[in-house]
Formats: C-alpha cells, sequence, structure tokens
C-alpha cells in the first residue's frame, strides 16, 4: 500500500475537477492505495476510503511521498493581462507555489495524470509558478490529454507526457454505472454557457420553433458554495446545479442534448450516449474536437445551435463526441491514464 495524496483545482466546487478527484480517489483506493485529497472542502468526495486535508502541509506524508496531480487544465495558457485580473488564475500560480515548495522540502515526487492545456505547442502563457514547476524536477514524467500537450511539454519543458484521451472518458469505468432514464414528452436540452453568451442563444432557442420541441434547462457546473457565479441560469428555479458528483451524473443523462461553451460536461454527457453541441468554446474544447475530426459539432452562432438541434429532431444529427466515444474507443484508449499511475504509483 503506498499513501498518496491527491492534488488539483480541487478547492472550488466545479464539476470536472471534482468528478477527477472522484475518479482517481476510487481507482486508486480500489487498488489498495491509502488516498489523501487535498481541498478546502470536506466534501470534495463521495468515496469513503479517501480522506480529505485543507491543504498538503497537514497531510502526513510518508518517507518517500508520492503527489498525483489528479488532472485539470493545469498547462492552460493565459495572456499578461488575464494573469493580472483573473483572481483564479492569480490563486492557481500560489498553490503551484506551495506544491513546488512542498515537495522540495519533503522531496516527493509529484504524478501528473491528464492534465492539459489548448492542445497547442505555446507554453508562451504559462506563467510564473506554474512555469518554474514544470522546468524543474519534480514531476519528469506523467500524462496529458491531448496530442498537443505533450509536444508542449516536449518543446518547453524537455519532458516526454505519454498521451491518452482525457480520463473523464473514462468516467463509467470508475464509477458506478448511470441509468438512462426514459424520454419524457418534450425532449429537454441543457444549456450551459457563460453568461456574457447566453443573451443571443437564448432568445434564439426560446423563440423559434423549436421551443415546442425541446425544454432548455440551464445548467450550472459550479456548486452552490461557490461564490463567483457566471454561468447563464444560475439563479433560475429549474436550473440543474452541481451539487454532488452522482446527482450531477444522472442529471446529465437525463437529457437529450448538451450545448455548452465549456468541456467537460459535454464530454461526461456524451459517456451517457448524449449528443453535445458545442457553442463558442474554449480552445481546449476546439481543438478535441478538431483532433476527432468533428468539426461539424462545434459552431460560433446562436443559429447554428438551432440547425444542429433541428437536425436533431428531424433524425439526421451531424456527429457529436458521442459516436466518436464509440468508434474510436475512446473510453477503452482513456484507460491509460489509470495504467501509466498504477505502473508509476
Amino acid at each position: 500500500m503506498t499513501q498518496i495524496a491527491l492534488w488539483g483545482s480541487y478547492h472550488y466546487g466545479n464539476f470536472g475537477d471534482d468528478l477527477m478527484a472522484e475518479i482517481f480517489a476510487s481507482f486508486l483506493s480500489s487498488e489498495g492505495h491509502d488516498v489523501t485529497v487535498i481541498s478546502r472542502n470536506p466534501r470534495v468526495v463521495e468515496n469513503a476510503s479517501a480522506k480529505v486535508v485543507d491543504k498538503l502541509e497537514n497531510w502526513s506524508a510518508p518517507d518517500e511521498p508520492l503527489i498525483v496531480m489528479g488532472g485539470g487544465a493545469m498547462l492552460s495558457r493565459d495572456t499578461v493581462l488575464e494573469f493580472l485580473a483573473r483572481p483564479a488564475s492569480r490563486a492557481v500560480d500560489s498553490e503551484f507555489k506551495e506544491l513546488a515548495n512542498f515537495a522540495s522540502r519533503v522531496n516527493a515526487r509529484v504524478l501528473p495524470i491528464s492534465i492539459g492545456g489548448s492542445g497547442t505547442p505555446d507554453g508562451s502563457g504559462i506563467f510564473h509558478n506554474r512555469r518554474r514547476f514544470f522546468r524543474g524536477d519534480a514531476a519528469p514524467e506523467g500524462t496529458v490529454r491531448l496530442k498537443g500537450d505533450s509536444t508542449l511539454m516536449s518543446r518547453v519543458f524537455g519532458k516526454r507526457y505519454s498521451y491518452f484521451p482525457d480520463v473523464l472518458f473514462s468516467t463509467s469505468a470508475h464509477l458506478p454505472q448511470v441509468p438512462k432514464p426514459t424520454s419524457t414528452a418534450r425532449a429537454r436540452v441543457g444549456v450551459n454557457v457563460h453568461e456574457k453568451r447566453a443573451t443571443s442563444l437564448v432568445a434564439a432557442l426560446n423563440n423559434g420553433p423549436l421551443s415546442t420541441q425541446f425544454q432548455f434547462v440551464p445548467v450550472v457546473t459550479h456548486s452552490s458554495a461557490f461564490t463567483g457565479h457566471y454561468e447563464w441560469g444560475h439563479s433560475e428555479a429549474d436550473r440543474v446545479q452541481y451539487q454532488s458528483v452522482s446527482t450531477f451524473l444522472r442529471e446529465l443523462a437525463s437529457f437529450d442534448a448538451i450545448v455548452s461553451d465549456k468541456l467537460h460536461v459535454g464530454l461526461v454527457a456524451a459517456t451517457f450516449d448524449v449528443p453535445f453541441f458545442s457553442f463558442q468554446p474554449k480552445a481546449k474544447t476546439r481543438a478535441l474536437h478538431e483532433e476527432l475530426g468533428l468539426a461539424q459539432a462545434v459552431t460560433e452562432e446562436p443559429d447554428g445551435v438551432v440547425a444542429q438541434l433541428a437536425s436533431l429532431a428531424a433524425g439526421s444529427a451531424p456527429q457529436t463526441l458521442r459516436d466518436r466515444i464509440k468508434s474510436e474507443g475512446l473510453d477503452q484508449a482513456a484507460d491509460g491514464h489509470r495504467q501509466f499511475l498504477l505502473t508509476h504509483a
């Protein structure tokens, strides 16, 4: 049995990051490892075998500590102005400083698993303590979730990180099965977008002919404990909001389609055979769709989303991520992260 600290963006009540903590805690515990999740949220994971402490300093580290960096956008890029303007970016930078200092002091090995950025080999927007950490010796090997991220690690940091599809493609392999509910009279579409992108999209959905065929439901991926809400519908009574991993997975599986500007809410829904239409996505989401030849599932305009849903209603929808999971075996390939971790733990 190995004592392992699980470290990531687990402080902020975000579904995608918390799901990664749950998956890593689940399969490490099932292999007999003693897992401690580093999070200020004492209920960050539902796995009863995992312990939770608020910071690395409070972890009872063994003589040869292993810290698993459990997924997330650890290679994401900021412009200088974004870094200065976003408290979250500076908070992550500070957390990397704490990680580097702790690893150096106790001679810990850090193993990043399923981390990523935008899928491009440009590391110019990786600043300060993140850059110093990946240039250092604490994490000489690991895995990434986009092919371009492997190139970035080699070109920018001189390290060979293995590529496998995002670990969340293997969600169903590590967590209990979520039953697909029976359809309701009117198809339900989950809409998860930033408020600044929502006005024209929501108007196009609710004021057109689709409103008689679909019910559009706000999906909020941050828990109510998160104070900086920015997603459309976070105050709506009929919203579906992340509170626990198991409950939110059941909600995602219940939809007939998902429209989102994020990656993980749509990706995870796709593992439950739900079509995912990507609207004005971030670079990492766009890169994933391009790698898989799914440009037709990405749109910049509200009318494009309307057309996609109209095609879905007519039974002629373009291929989406759920189709590639089946045809490319992404769920099985994503298990490479687990195999790599268990080999190197």
